[in-house]
């Protein structure tokens, strides 16, 4: 039976707050296993590398990372604490990498699984995509002591999916602008807002969403834009309103309006408009047409009136002379006036 050091034990002691007790065990084997093994990083050669490769329950390792209940983001804030009290002094700023790496996967149960780009095989050219999990891999730059440059250290990763995934899972589609927003937002709960924090990140990070929320969070994007990338201001406030139609403006009582309506009811007021029709000679009770304002029960030549109190407009006389086209000729003559 394998038995780790003492210093291995006491370092991975800090995190068993976030297992239970059966799967912190194996865990903490699987965490042996893998720093011991030379090859591929899988479950089956890190459990030989600590000599458990005849166990009779070997698939319940297997179920560490599917089944047993643990905090990925809890393991996160504990590894990133841990490397600022030992590698990044305080009054130092936190430089953070951000970036995208394919996990290229072919299983009928991996739910996370599509079509991407993969990076490696593509040209500028011909674009290749694999099916597999694309990651979100955030890490810490920070100084070691075996090298001269300071190492990116991964501390968080979350998976990036597809729009064709989110849909099939029901989740909002977040995409890698807004997975680095929900990263760092976490980041600045777990080390306070008193710390300096520089993201560093490639093209595809330069989203302006992103570059307007790192802002309001405190923090400093370095990255890369296209030379002919338009950076403006944000937009001000419309304060302009729609067009209104015309009765909009008179229910909100507009000066002009007012008078305009109160000139409109004295002139259709019932005293002004009974007159009007009896001086017309034209019953109260009567339909008028709607096109022309002649009444319906009598035509107009029906229609009688004294001729000094017509108010449809002048008359001629008989005495008046007409041309051949039936028009009245008014002239200079005394008798051929309008009465």
């Amino acid at each position: 039976m394998f038995t780790p050091s003492a210093e291995i034990v006491r370092l991975l002691r800090r995190f068993s707050c976030c297992f239970t007790a059966p799967a912190f065990r194996k865990a903490s084997l699987l965490v042996c296993g893998s720093i011991l093994t030379p090859g591929r990083h899988t479950v089956t050669s890190a459990l030989r590398a600590v000599g458990l490769q005849s166990e009779k329950t070997f698939g319940s390792y297997h179920r560490v990372l599917s089944r047993d209940r643990w905090s990925a983001l809890r393991l996160s804030s504990i590894l990133l604490s841990l490397l600022l009290k030992i590698l990044i002094p305080q009054n130092q700023p936190l430089d953070l990498v951000v970036d995208e790496t394919l996990e290229r996967r072919r299983g009928r149960k991996i739910a996370y699984k599509g079509w991407f780009r993969d990076a490696v095989r593509s040209t500028q050219s011909c674009v290749v995509t694999t099916l597999g999990v694309r990651w979100l891999c955030v890490c810490v730059l920070a100084p070691v002591p075996w090298s001269n440059r300071r190492w990116a250290l991964p501390f968080l990763t979350l998976p990036s999916l597809s729009e064709k995934i989110c849909a099939k899972l029901g989740r909002a589609y977040r995409g890698t602008a807004g997975l680095t927003i929900d990263a760092l937002v976490k980041i600045r709960q777990w080390i306070g807002d008193k710390r300096l924090m520089r993201l560093i990140a490639d093209g595809g990070f330069s989203h302006i969403e992103l570059l307007h929320f790192a802002k309001s969070l405190d923090v400093t994007h370095i990255g890369r834009l296209q030379v002919n990338a338009g950076l403006y201001d944000e937009p001000a406030e419309q304060t302009v309103k729609k067009s209104e139609p015309a009765w909009a403006s008179r229910r909100r009582g507009d000066g002009q309006t007012e008078r305009w309506a109160e000139q409109r009811r004295a002139s259709l007021a019932p005293s002004a408009l009974s007159s009007c029709l009896q001086r017309a000679c034209i019953p109260m009770d009567c339909q008028f047409d709607n096109r022309h304002g002649i009444p319906k029960s009598r035509r107009p030549s029906e229609m009688s009136c004294a001729p000094s109190e017509n108010i449809f407009g002048p008359t001629a006389s008989p005495s008046q002379n007409r041309n051949r086209s039936g028009r009245i000729q008014t002239g200079h003559h005394s008798d051929n006036t309008i009465a």
